[in-house]
């Protein structure tokens, strides 16, 4: 994008094309990513206020770690982080995901389509509390909804701001010296009541939000809503109140799906479905061509793209440790190369990858394989026949 005929470019890699939105931690660019030469969603940290500022990249980093280990068809791809120094940005860059926001997609869709969308987010969502991660923020527009050319629709949840903001040590602190006066974060027409009432909430939390998100899809409407537009208020009808029936609203409704989104959105948790696959399972049994649980796409998230890191601990440690006195101290009076050996199969390429994963953790830039970063390390590399991680600012 030119800036007063500047064009803009991040990291050196990044060319900045549009502004998209924002989400919950920073605001949303489209750029274009010289290396590949592919589109990107970057999201830029967004500034602290006064006082605040150890938050809100606690907030940004635990969004990289949440997403860089997920890998699921309808979960939008974590790509690079970094911080980048002429600007005094940290960003996260994820695929480009160009789609409508369910809400939008689904305007003159049928009832079926809305199922099937349903569905594909159920799948999602198993496949995160497989893995202890709680989205906590579900909303029409964190749900998109991709058009292929055979006009199959597909979900991508993206937007992980708010994903287990319960564990951060800024949350606990917060709520521990003041519980009655702790930020409710999420957006009021979806948030859970266990969110609201500052309890700990696990997956029949993002249940909870994705049946008042699919009340919204099938009646047009939100559950609640308020005159004054008070959060306050609709905060106090998710705890109190109940909506109509979706069926009362729209009643191209079939019964069984009017009664699966009430009971997602039960007021107590323990009356909500115990895990997304169990929603689908009721729907199946209404269903003359039952849904796959997993499809083979989704089947295959669950299996590890690469195997744990084993026998390298004490490779690991030595890395961070070396990265710490290089970057955080800025000491140079030593020599910034680990060199890693080892036999075929022996881990080297599975410890770089968890090298690189850490340093992007950190949102350091100008991450390099040894292969890109001198070509005397290219000589080196086939004189010892080993990989070679270098730690260089």
């Amino acid at each position: 994008m030119l800036r007063g005929f500047i064009m803009v470019v991040y990291a050196n890699r990044y060319e900045e094309i549009k502004r998209l939105g924002h989400g919950v931690t920073g605001n949303v660019y489209l750029a274009n990513d010289i290396k590949s030469g592919q589109k990107c969603a970057m999201k830029f940290l967004k500034r602290p206020h006064r006082g605040d500022r150890l938050s809100p990249l606690m907030s940004f980093k635990r969004e990289f770690e949440t997403l860089k280990g997920l890998n699921h068809p309808n979960i939008a791809k974590v790509l690079d982080s970094g911080y980048d120094k002429n600007f005094g940005e940290y960003y996260i860059v994820t695929e480009f995901v160009q789609g409508e926001d369910l809400f939008t997609a689904t305007e003159n869709g049928t009832i079926q389509d809305s199922e099937d969308l349903l569905v594909q987010t159920l799948r999602a969502l198993n496949y995160l509390h497989s893995k202890k991660i709680y989205h906590l923020d579900l909303k029409p527009p964190n749900i998109l909804v991709v058009r292929g050319s055979d006009n199959t629709l597909t979900i991508k949840i993206i937007d992980f701001g708010y994903a287990n903001f319960f564990e951060s040590a800024d949350y606990k602190a917060r709520a521990k010296e003041d519980p009655d006066n702790v930020n409710i974060l999420g957006t009021p027409a979806y948030t859970s009541p266990e969110v609201i009432k500052g309890e700990t909430p696990d997956g029949r939390s993002d249940i909870y939000s994705l049946g008042c998100v699919f009340y919204t899809v099938l009646t047009r409407g939100v559950p609640f809503t308020s005159e004054v537009d008070d959060p306050h208020e609709v905060h106090w009808k998710h705890l109190h109140k109940s909506p109509p029936p979706p069926i009362a609203i729209n009643q191209n409704i079939p019964p069984y799906l009017n009664d699966i989104i009430i009971t997602m959105m039960a007021k107590e948790a323990d009356r909500r479905p115990l895990s997304c696959e169990a929603i689908i399972k009721e729907m199946n049994l209404f269903k003359t061509t039952p849904y796959e649980i997993e499809t083979k796409e989704t089947r295959m998230s669950y299996l590890p793209e690469r195997g744990a890191l084993i026998g390298r601990e004490v490779d690991l440690k030595r890395f961070r440790d070396l990265y710490f006195k290089r970057i955080k101290l800025e000491d140079y009076s030593f020599t910034p190369f680990l060199i890693v050996t080892g036999g075929s199969g022996s881990g080297k390429s599975r410890f770089l990858s968890e090298c690189i994963n850490y340093v992007r953790g950190e949102f350091c830039t100008n991450i390099l394989s040894w292969k890109e970063f001198n070509p005397t390390f290219r000589t080196l590399k086939r004189a010892i026949s080993s990989e070679v991680v270098i730690v260089y600012q």
